[in-house]
């Protein structure tokens, strides 16, 4: 999927942690470093300057992944057409799509219709449904780039982890619980006649449609891709899908080869009194080969329909967020809380239940363990796997980030991944694995 000068191996699908293991095994390096030690010539050092290049690489080479063409989500300008101008929910959106340049013939009207234009079509003419936007958004490493124009133009598996943890909040369950005080009129303040009523119009059709994502269709997706439910899906029926099941095991255990190789490198910096460290070749080349067999099946996400799931899910998602705003005043919740760590929690605890995910703090962790969990597998599924230099610059650049990944999982659901409880990186594992 990236460029690499380095040869590329053949593509092979791993089902089960032992066979991925015997797999790799003929991959290892014979001059691994095995005794931990501090030396300029088996481990690069590392600068400011080393951080931010790799970074600013990764970027760049992300923006040159081939764009994966999508056949676009129905309604999808109607979900997106309140987000307003320099909100948390565009930030969000812009994460993920950009505007299109097409235009549109609407046979009904008899004229064309850019998709420049602002605002919505008419959303019960020939037209509904068309979308004017492309996947091509800044997440990950891309944000390191200086130009604005260069977007990320494709879904890769880190999306899917961030579509699951958002799904935990509760997104979906604030949704269904909207559509219904809509669709039975039970609460005459849910708007009927205005933007906001049109957008709930245009869910509520989807939904009828069959366009709508279901819970179903969301649990094979998170099931095959990461091998892994949120508490709200494990309920239901457990669609008959194959896990990547290597995925549940090999993340935590990347993040938690990644806190071993902070914890050896401080050791060595006070040891040696010295900023520039790093921990042991043997780990770098740990962490390598975890990397390797966390994305070797490069075609798990594309093949079959889970690349459109996974698109439509984001979709969905973004546009729940902005409902969920626009609707918050009709339904109880105060027009001053405008950020989404506010009123979704809230609507979370008013319209499905109170427990702890309507708390805002809850809220910040999981958002935090969404996006961070994201831009790091994105990072190493996109860095040169086969150098010793770049991961080592990668880690440097990252272990902010995976340390609050790992705070905010353990704040969560009190599992710390850096293997402290006498865990060796094979025994530790997510909560939610299935």
């Amino acid at each position: 999927m990236f460029e690499s000068t380095k040869t590329s191996k053949p593509k092979k699908t791993v089902d089960k942690l032992d066979d991925v293991i015997k797999l790799f095994e003929s991959t290892k390096s014979i001059n691994t470093c095995t005794v931990f030690s501090h030396s300029v010539s088996t481990n690069p050092t590392v600068t400011n300057n080393d951080e931010n290049e790799i970074l600013v690489n990764l970027g760049d080479r992300l923006a040159k992944a081939p764009w994966n063409p999508v056949v676009p989500t129905k309604a999808i300008d109607i979900f997106f057409c309140q987000i307003e101008e320099k909100s948390d929910v565009q930030e969000l959106r812009d994460e993920y799509f950009q505007k299109g340049n097409r235009t549109l013939y609407d046979p009904k009207l008899k004229k064309l219709l850019s998709c420049q234009t602002e605002g919505p079509f008419d959303a019960f003419s020939d037209v509904f449904g068309v979308a004017c936007w492309d996947l091509g958004g800044r997440r990950g490493a891309i944000t390191k780039t200086k130009d604005t124009n260069k977007k990320l133009s494709r879904l890769l598996l880190g999306d899917a982890w961030f579509a699951m943890c958002y799904e935990e909040l509760g997104c979906f369950e604030i949704f269904g619980a909207l559509v219904d005080i809509y669709s039975s009129n039970k609460d005459a303040r849910i708007p009927g006649n205005d933007l906001t009523g049109m957008q709930l119009e245009a869910f509520s059709q989807m939904v009828k449609r069959g366009y709508y994502p279901t819970s179903r269709q969301r649990s094979s997706c998170y099931l095959k891709l990461l091998s892994m439910l949120p508490p709200q899906l494990r309920a239901n029926d457990k669609p008959d899908v194959k896990k990547n099941s290597s995925f549940s095991k090999l993340f935590p255990q990347l993040i938690n080869q990644c806190l071993l190789y902070f914890r050896e490198r401080r050791v060595v910096d006070v040891i040696q009194s010295t900023s520039a460290s790093s921990g042991s070749s043997s780990t770098v080349t740990d962490i390598r080969n975890s990397a390797k067999l966390l994305f070797l099946d490069e075609d798990l996400l594309t093949s079959g329909n889970s690349y459109k799931t996974l698109h439509d899910i984001l979709v969905y998602l973004v546009g729940i967020i902005d409902l969920s705003r626009n609707t918050r005043d009709a339904v109880g919740i105060p027009a001053a809380k405008d950020k989404i760590s506010e009123f979704i929690p809230a609507l979370y605890g008013k319209l499905v239940k109170n427990d702890d995910r309507s708390e805002p703090n809850r809220f910040l962790l999981y958002s935090q363990l969404a996006s961070k969990g994201r831009d790091i597998l994105i990072a190493f599924e996109a860095v040169d796997k086969d150098s010793n230099e770049d991961v080592t610059n990668l880690l440097s650049a990252m272990e902010s980030d995976i340390e609050e990944f790992n705070n905010a999982y353990r704040t969560l659901y009190d599992v710390d991944l850096s293997g402290k409880d006498s865990q060796t990186s094979s025994e530790v594992s997510f909560v939610h694995t299935i």
